[in-house]
Protein backbone atom coordinates (compact mmCIF):
# COMPACT_ATOMS: atom_id res chain seq x y z
CA UNK A 1 0.00 0.00 0.00
CA UNK A 2 1.42 3.67 -1.24
CA UNK A 3 1.24 6.66 1.14
CA UNK A 4 -2.15 8.46 -0.20
CA UNK A 5 -2.50 11.03 2.98
CA UNK A 6 -4.10 13.88 0.99
CA UNK A 7 -6.15 11.76 -1.42
CA UNK A 8 -9.71 13.72 -1.37
CA UNK A 9 -11.74 10.46 -0.49
CA UNK A 10 -9.38 9.21 2.11
CA UNK A 11 -8.98 12.56 4.04
CA UNK A 12 -11.58 11.42 7.03
CA UNK A 13 -9.90 7.67 7.30
CA UNK A 14 -6.42 8.76 6.64
CA UNK A 15 -5.55 7.74 10.43
CA UNK A 16 -7.51 4.07 10.44
CA UNK A 17 -6.00 3.36 7.45
CA UNK A 18 -2.97 4.45 7.97
CA UNK A 19 -3.25 1.98 11.72
CA UNK A 20 -4.71 -0.75 9.14
CA UNK A 21 -1.75 -0.25 6.27
CA UNK A 22 0.98 -0.59 8.90
CA UNK A 23 -0.95 -3.44 11.38
CA UNK A 24 -0.89 -5.50 7.58
CA UNK A 25 2.58 -4.16 6.27
CA UNK A 26 3.58 -5.20 9.62
CA UNK A 27 1.99 -8.91 9.60
CA UNK A 28 2.64 -9.64 6.30
CA UNK A 29 6.84 -8.76 7.11
CA UNK A 30 7.37 -10.40 10.11
CA UNK A 31 5.08 -13.33 9.28
CA UNK A 32 7.97 -15.93 8.36
CA UNK A 33 5.49 -17.09 5.84
CA UNK A 34 6.44 -16.24 2.78
CA UNK A 35 10.22 -16.31 0.79
CA UNK A 36 10.20 -12.63 0.54
CA UNK A 37 9.22 -9.28 0.85
CA UNK A 38 9.02 -6.51 -1.34
CA UNK A 39 8.20 -2.71 0.02
CA UNK A 40 7.17 -0.97 -3.04
CA UNK A 41 6.08 1.98 -0.75
CA UNK A 42 9.21 2.73 0.86
CA UNK A 43 10.51 3.72 -2.48
CA UNK A 44 8.03 6.19 -3.16
CA UNK A 45 7.28 7.52 0.16
CA UNK A 46 8.39 10.94 1.23
CA UNK A 47 11.06 10.60 3.99
CA UNK A 48 10.82 13.50 5.02
CA UNK A 49 6.67 12.81 5.55
CA UNK A 50 6.38 9.39 5.23
CA UNK A 51 2.54 8.85 5.05
CA UNK A 52 2.71 11.08 1.56
CA UNK A 53 4.10 10.22 -1.92
CA UNK A 54 7.41 11.96 -3.21
CA UNK A 55 6.15 15.22 -4.90
CA UNK A 56 8.21 14.02 -7.87
CA UNK A 57 5.77 10.28 -7.79
CA UNK A 58 2.68 11.84 -6.71
CA UNK A 59 0.24 12.90 -10.25
CA UNK A 60 -1.28 15.30 -7.99
CA UNK A 61 -3.76 13.43 -6.62
CA UNK A 62 -2.04 11.78 -3.85
CA UNK A 63 -2.72 8.37 -4.60
CA UNK A 64 -1.91 7.48 -8.59
CA UNK A 65 1.96 7.41 -9.30
CA UNK A 66 3.41 9.18 -12.40
CA UNK A 67 5.32 7.06 -14.82
CA UNK A 68 9.16 7.96 -12.86
CA UNK A 69 7.23 6.54 -9.32
CA UNK A 70 6.17 2.69 -11.40
CA UNK A 71 9.53 2.72 -12.44
CA UNK A 72 11.01 3.22 -8.89
CA UNK A 73 8.64 0.03 -7.86
CA UNK A 74 10.43 -1.56 -10.39
CA UNK A 75 13.28 -0.67 -9.95
CA UNK A 76 12.71 -1.61 -6.14
CA UNK A 77 12.34 -5.83 -6.99
CA UNK A 78 15.10 -7.83 -6.47
CA UNK A 79 14.39 -10.00 -10.01
CA UNK A 80 17.24 -12.70 -8.45
CA UNK A 81 14.08 -13.60 -6.13
CA UNK A 82 12.69 -15.31 -9.63
CA UNK A 83 15.42 -17.59 -10.09
CA UNK A 84 15.20 -20.79 -9.09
Amino acid sequence: MTPNVGFVRMLQHDLTHRVAAGRISCSIGTSGKLDAVIDLEAGVRDASAPTRLLASYDTGDHLHLTPAGYKRMAEAVDLALFKS
